[in-house]
């Protein structure tokens, strides 16, 4: 039978955006990644309780964050292509778009 704990955090460490990432969870594969915060612990504040805090203290991602997230899942599924045949044909550069953000992208091919 799993142990239950309760833990006192400090708001402050719940705030702090730095803390904020992806990042695997234990009995996952690693190449599996989760907002999380990081508590400086084993075992990150992700999933539902993630999402609830995040809801509670206002921090619903802003767009600045979004976009980093939706990098680094680029990011994540680009390192898992190159090794299984593809070949990088062009890095990652910004798109030119009409809009006020950036777009980055990458090619492969194969």
């Amino acid at each position: 039978m799993k142990r239950k704990e309760a833990r006192w955090i400090p708001l402050q460490l719940l705030l702090d955006p730095v803390r904020h990432c992806l990042t695997s969870v234990p009995g996952l594969p690693v190449e599996m990644l989760f907002p999380a915060i990081d508590l400086n612990r084993a075992v990150p504040l992700w999933g539902f309780t993630y999402r609830m805090m995040t809801d509670w203290l206002g921090l619903v991602p802003v767009e600045r964050i979004r976009r980093q997230a939706g990098f680094d899942g680029a990011a994540v599924l680009l390192e898992f292509l190159l090794p299984h045949g593809l070949n990088l044909t062009q890095g990652w550069v910004d798109q030119a778009r009409t809009g006020p953000q950036p777009v980055e992208a990458a090619a492969v091919s194969g």
